[in-house]
């Protein structure tokens, strides 16, 4: 079972070209199950990740693996001592199984909404990582800063009052996007600017990835600027350290059109009774 609520800018009529949508899919248990591998599974140690055939490789027999253990057992699993490198023959693994997750959830919004399809294997990532310090008012600070400074262009500065972490737009097609990591501690503030719209203007907040919602998936209009920063204290030394990793997929395939059938069509031209 999915559910769909509006994040973003958007025109709602027609529904097919929204702004941004978060969807739900906590209440699916096959899905949820997965996404919980994937998002726990990231972090943790694998003694046997040397693998050469991503989707029926270590990720499987892991899975089978820990299908037994309580949450608790679970959480007691090792974890790595690497927790900045995004490429890794493991995390790999994680990266493809998120098709999984995305073939359903596309699936699932292509029937309802007449959007693109979701192809897999079609996933993606690029890195978050902890922004350097900003100048404001002459004075370095880290994370949060309060934007009133005169040390950064205004220009460069968002609402939340720092440069954002990464910047992301797909001018060619509608997309899925979602958290694999999260770093301890932190959540991702989202802010949009529509396509055509100037980086001078007002940017849209349409909402975060944080640790207590790791169970959707954003559909990203096309053309749609994101301008992500992270958000929460950290020390000077994660500076250029590893804040988030995402995992995204171009909704590029045909999308599906429903046609009307010569029965509707006499039906609808058929005199009133």
């Amino acid at each position: 079972m999915h559910s769909m609520s509006t994040l973003g800018p958007a025109d709602l009529t027609p529904l097919i070209s929204p702004g941004i949508r978060r969807i739900g899919f906590a209440e699916d248990p096959a899905q949820f199950t997965v996404a919980n591998l994937l998002v726990h599974g990231w972090g943790l140690r694998r003694e046997n990740a040397e693998c050469t055939d991503p989707p029926t490789g270590d990720f499987a027999s892991w899975s089978q693996s820990i299908n037994t253990l309580s949450v608790a057992e679970r959480e007691a699993l090792p974890r790595d001592d690497d927790q900045v490198s995004v490429h890794t023959p493991w995390r790999e693994q994680i990266y493809y199984m998120w098709n999984h997750v995305f073939f359903d959830v596309g699936n699932w919004v292509t029937a309802n909404y007449g959007t693109g399809r979701f192809e897999p294997p079609g996933i993606e990532v690029f890195e978050v990582r902890f922004p350097a310090s900003v100048v404001h008012d002459g004075q370095n600070g880290t994370g949060n800063g309060d934007g009133n400074g005169d040390g950064v262009a205004e220009k460069n500065l968002s609402r939340s009052g720092i440069l954002p972490a990464a910047s992301q737009v797909w001018p060619e097609s509608e997309t899925l996007l979602a958290a694999a990591y999260l770093a301890p501690g932190i959540s991702l503030r989202v802010e949009t600017l529509d396509p055509g719209q100037s980086e001078d203007e007002e940017t849209f907040h349409p909402g975060d990835f944080t640790h207590g919602d790791r169970y959707t998936v954003w559909y990203v209009k096309k053309g749609l600027q994101l301008r992500i920063f992270v958000e929460g204290g950290w020390e000077e030394e994660r500076v250029g350290g590893l804040a988030a990793v995402m995992v995204w997929g171009s909704m590029s395939g045909e999308r599906i059109v429903y046609e009307e059938s010569e029965e509707d069509d006499e039906e609808e031209g058929a005199p009133a009774t």
